[in-house]
């Protein structure tokens, strides 16, 4: 039987296009798999992507609420220290006018009411300035030399704010020791430091090694705004 070349060219032309098909729907087929998981894997990119967004937030609102927590425990600081002056003043009046009244009221005598004194009786004069209190009983000063006493920062702010004297006081603030610290500043840093020992310390009562650990922790906490900048590096 003769077979028709117009049937043998059909034949051969089906099968070809029967392959292309195949091919074209595999291709079809792993560009559909590959889109998928590109969507899947931009998905999961947007979840993480939020989910770090969120944690950003919840970090600035931490960071916000400690500050706000840390000025508010000055401001506590602060208000206690004042009271406690207040009540050593008050304190150091009290024991001055006892002392005077027990040294200018005379003792009782049996001399005759008509036979003079021969001499005046001693009086004492009561002190024109409270006399410090002295530090708390638990605090034992540490001896040495801090191991950031001559970073150039601590130096700076010793010389500009005392000319690293770390008995200096002014009563402005007042302010005391080498690094002149208002006394909520010092025990708000020594709490948080950790060295509760410190607190209730007047700075100009601890030693230099004390008073360099508590200004470089302030440092390390808050920066060099406490100082108001005055020794940062030239940018």
């Amino acid at each position: 039987v003769a077979i028709s070349p117009a049937l043998f060219f059909d034949a051969r032309d089906a099968l070809d296009i029967a392959r292309r098909t195949r091919l074209i729907d595999g291709l079809n087929a792993a560009d559909t798999t590959v889109f998928r998981q590109l969507r899947k894997t931009a998905a999961e990119l947007s979840r993480e992507r939020s989910r770090l967004l969120g944690l950003e937030h919840a970090e600035d609102g931490a960071a916000g609420r400690l500050e706000s927590e840390a000025r508010t425990l000055e401001a506590a600081l602060a208000r206690a220290q004042q009271r406690q002056q207040e009540l050593t003043v008050a304190h150091a009046a009290a024991l001055a006018a006892a002392t005077t009244t027990t040294t200018t009221t005379s003792p009782p005598t049996t001399t005759p009411a008509t036979t003079p004194p021969t001499t005046a009786p001693p009086t004492t004069t009561a002190p024109s300035t409270p006399v410090p209190p002295p530090p708390p009983t638990g605090y034992v000063p540490t001896p040495g030399t801090n191991p950031h006493h001559d970073d150039p920062f601590l130096v700076c702010v010793r010389n500009h704010e005392s000319s690293g004297n770390y008995q200096a006081y002014n009563p402005d603030g007042p302010y005391y020791g080498a690094y002149q610290f208002l006394q909520a500043t010092w025990d708000a840093t020594a709490n948080h430091m950790g060295r509760v020992e410190l607190i209730g310390v007047r700075p100009t009562q601890a030693s230099p090694y004390d008073q360099d650990d508590v200004a470089w922790a302030l440092y390390q906490w808050r920066g060099s705004a406490p100082w108001g900048g005055i020794c940062d590096p030239p940018p």
